[in-house]
């Protein structure tokens, strides 16, 4: 069977689209997709991001992956699917004592074309994904802080790039230049290493604890809700040495990590009737309002741990109730997380990339554990959130802005009839799409049309 093009492939699942999913600049993402190459694994990319959800239509949902969870089959890239991430983090010291070092670190998977179109194309699973990576290191000596990103480093098998998805059999993950590799059954320890000419990382995060025990499941017993579910899992509390080396200068380090592992399952179903007619899209319809979400997750000198969302639907907000809360402990060995009721206000924000404003401080109000008996006192308190340097922003796989602030934390608590307690700590502040929808659509089409150049932060 012969092969279909790049082009010929992502122009099929641009013209299956129903006229309610082709957004506005349908037709320059069309013209964009008839020009792709082998070696377009960005554009193929932004393609998606004007997409916006429209990018999942059509897309088959296999069967939910078990929970409970199995390692390392579950640690898998599930290509059957649409979209998976895995994050890691960590707050480190330098040999000096005295310089703090935030690293952030993301390796995403992204389905290009439903599979319909895969079996027509004659493309394997590999073939029909990009792989995308990207890594922010702030820095932060007591006199001066500053931030370093990794170049846009986007890669796509079917152009020839160097990329490996990782599998029960090959515990390794590799994007270009970027290499994650695991050294057990149940994961850690895990090894990351990342990099361009200006910076590079060379990490390993491991644990204490008993490696089956050594996570917990996120959100909803370890599921994202609809419309989008998935699986949704954590290690918190890792211990993480290693070096990092920006220009000349090669840091010894160590901290804490925390490791995130996300897949989305789901698509938006296509409609049972036709839709009536509408007219085309413009740039003046594209929504006003946003649809993203702040996230955060500590790490507490005690052991313990910290993690929550909320999610901007409309205006943007800086006061907000966390959807999901939760306070981790360790218990018999193992990591429990209580639900917590929280409210959550983002205290200043700044101009990042591309003036997309964005928060750099933050205060989290927890107020107790939901349940009767569930140690409500014990997880209630205040975390005022510092960032190591106030820009954590860094463009995504279709050139999206993202923001990661690495932060150092206070709990205090104030528990009844005794004197406030603090309680130190270390984590991410993070945020998704806080850039207005048309902002980022013009921006993104005028790079599709030759009118402007990549960006190279």
């Amino acid at each position: 069977m012969t092969k279909m093009t790049p082009a010929e492939a992502m122009t099929a699942m641009l013209e299956a689209l129903a006229p309610s999913q082709r957004p506005f600049g349908y037709g320059q993402l069309l013209e964009a997709a008839q020009s792709l190459t082998s070696g377009s694994a960005t554009q193929a990319a932004l393609i998606l991001g004007v997409l916006g959800t429209s990018q999942f239509a059509r897309i088959a949902t296999p069967p939910p992956v078990g929970v409970p969870l199995s390692f390392p089959a579950d640690h898998r890239v599930h290509l059957e699917n649409s979209e998976e991430w895995y994050w890691i983090s960590a707050n480190l010291t330098a040999s000096d004592g005295v310089t703090k070092l935030g690293v952030l670190t993301t390796t995403q998977s992204t389905r290009l074309v439903p599979q319909d179109i895969q079996a027509s194309a004659g493309w394997s699973d590999a073939e029909s994904h990009v792989a995308y990576s990207a890594t922010t290191v702030a820095v932060n000596d007591g006199t001066r802080s500053f931030l370093v990103r990794r170049k846009p480093n986007v890669k796509w098998r079917i152009g020839g790039d160097d990329v490996v998805f990782p599998s029960v059999d090959q515990p390794l993950y590799r994007c270009g230049d970027d290499v994650m590799t695991w050294g057990s059954d149940q994961v850690l320890p895990l090894r990351v290493q990342s990099g361009d000419g200006d910076m590079s990382i060379d990490l390993t995060l491991s644990t204490d604890m008993p490696l089956e025990s050594a996570w917990f499941l996120q959100a909803l017993a370890g599921r994202s809700p609809p419309p989008r579910p998935g699986i949704y899992y954590s290690w918190p509390q890792l211990k993480v040495t290693g070096t990092v080396t920006l220009g000349e200068t090669v840091y010894e380090v160590s901290g804490t990590g925390w490791i995130d592992h996300q897949l989305m399952m789901a698509t938006p179903p296509d409609p049972i009737h036709p839709p009536p007619p509408i007219p085309p899209p413009t740039v003046d319809s594209l929504d006003r309002g946003y649809s993203g979400w702040q996230w955060c997750q500590f790490n507490f000198e005690n052991g313990d741990a910290y993690t929550g969302a909320t999610f901007q639907d409309g205006p943007f907000r800086t006061n907000l109730k966390s959807t999901f809360s939760g306070y981790i402990t360790k218990v018999d060995g193992a990591w429990v997380p209580q639900v917590v009721e929280a409210e959550w206000r983002l205290d200043a924000l700044i101009n990042t990339l591309f003036d997309v404003l964005q928060p750099t401080e933050w205060t989290y109000q927890l107020n107790g554990a939901q349940g009767a008996g569930s140690g409500a006192a014990a997880t209630a308190g205040t975390i005022v959130a510092t960032p190591l340097h106030a820009d954590g922003s860094y463009l995504g796989d279709g050139l999206g802005v993202l923001s990661e602030v690495a932060a150092t934390v206070i709990l205090t608590r104030s528990p009844e009839g005794a004197p406030p307690t603090t309680l130190a700590g270390a984590g991410y502040c993070e945020t998704v799409d806080a850039e207005p929808r048309a902002f980022y659509v013009k921006r993104a089409l005028a790079i599709l049309a030759g009118e402007a150049e990549l960006p190279t932060p």
